[in-house]
């Protein structure tokens, strides 16, 4: 009776340690981000001059904060005056397909950061600073998509951003999302 007590403490010990471990190590909040080329990590930048949209055509310039991924879709709910950057897509600078949002319009129909977005042409060049960089994009088309394709957020064959923001506002439902693609200039 001694031995079987004796093991059933230690095998209650070795799993309460087992617990212990696993919870003292930090959980990857963002584990379940899709392969997008990116780092999965945060854009960490306090300073809002730190990475910055600015599309001259239409009087934009913008500060640019972090939309965190939340498991299926990125956050934008506390991003009204500035532009989101895609968590897990890669900076400015690293290669890939960089991705920015905002919203067109907010509360009350307001006109929101990309209100003036559609007007962008192919052609157009759309700068974004980041990490003390300045970096030079020209618009190589632009099109809609169903709010449910997230193609546009996947790799763009090359150094691109990618910029979006709902659009076809009807019966108090956005029904599209408006996409800018524009590539790099070196």
């Amino acid at each position: 009776m001694n031995f079987q007590y004796t093991r059933v403490c230690i095998v209650v010990v070795i799993l309460f340690s087992a617990v212990i471990v696993i919870f003292s190590q930090p959980f990857a909040a963002t584990a379940s981000l899709p392969d997008l080329g990116g780092d999965k990590v945060s854009n960490t930048q306090s300073d809002y001059n730190a990475f910055r949209l600015d599309i001259p055509s239409i009087s934009l310039d913008l500060a640019v904060v972090t939309a965190p991924f939340t498991g299926q879709t990125w956050d934008f709910s506390n991003i009204d005056h500035t532009a989101g950057y895609f968590q897990g897509t890669p900076l400015p600078g690293v290669g890939g397909n960089v991705v920015i949002g905002a919203h067109s319009e907010l509360a009350n129909r307001a006109p929101g950061p990309f209100y003036r977005l559609s007007r962008v042409r192919e052609g157009t060049d759309i700068f974004v600073t980041y990490g003390g960089q300045r970096f030079r994009y020209r618009v190589t088309a632009t099109w809609t998509v169903d709010p449910s394709d997230v193609s546009p957020v996947y790799d763009a064959n090359g150094d691109a951003l990618t910029l979006l923001t709902c659009s076809g506002y009807n019966d108090g439902v956005y029904r599209t999302r408006f996409i800018v693609r524009a590539m790099r200039i070196n």
